[in-house]
């Protein structure tokens, strides 16, 4: 593990952000699920769990299941979205590039007066698909993502690890001045 995703993980275990797996390890290489960066994303912002009425309506969300307020939660606040009206996918990984885009809205949830970034180049070698270029000019723009000399490495369309969404999400709760 790199030290620089140590340091992350470390911080936002702290303050109770990340959790680790019942064996008590975290696992930092693992890959992350949708359901799972929900709920740490609503912890970090202090989006509380919904009430004990599912409001959900996912399908594929379980009535008790662990994740179903988190879902719930982080829906309503529009930090994530389904796959459709009915399917969300939590058990589903996520890539760098759904990673990015709920980290931003996450910084507009906060900053709903932030304006949309302009004039920020998109890589062509990056090939990011259309509904994507907004959310990485934003991240560059606020500096989530970083262009050189950071140890996180986006690459679209890669699974997202543990590790790498604890350094991002420790990174942008810093440029929130929430840590």
């Amino acid at each position: 593990m790199n030290s620089m995703y140590k340091a992350s993980i470390e911080a936002l275990s702290n303050r109770l952000v990340l959790k680790g797996f019942g064996d008590g390890t975290f696992k930092p290489e693992k890959s992350i699920t949708r359901a799972e960066f929900a709920a740490i994303l609503n912890r970090s912002l202090g989006i509380l769990p919904g009430s004990d009425q599912s409001t959900s309506q996912f399908e594929d969300v379980k009535k008790g299941a662990w994740y179903e307020k988190d879902i719930d939660s982080a829906v309503f606040a529009g930090l994530i979205t389904g796959y459709s009206p009915t399917s969300f996918k939590p058990d589903q990984t996520i890539t760098h590039q759904e990673m990015i885009v709920m980290l931003v809205r996450a910084y507009e949830y906060v900053h709903a007066d932030s304006v949309n970034a302009t004039g920020i180049a998109t890589p062509a070698a990056l090939k990011l698909p259309e509904w994507f270029i907004p959310a990485y000019q934003k991240a560059i723009q606020e500096g989530i993502l970083l262009s050189g000399g950071d140890p996180f490495t986006f690459h679209p369309a890669q699974t997202a690890t543990r590790q790498e969404s604890a350094y991002l999400l420790h990174r942008l709760l810093e440029i929130l001045v929430f840590i």
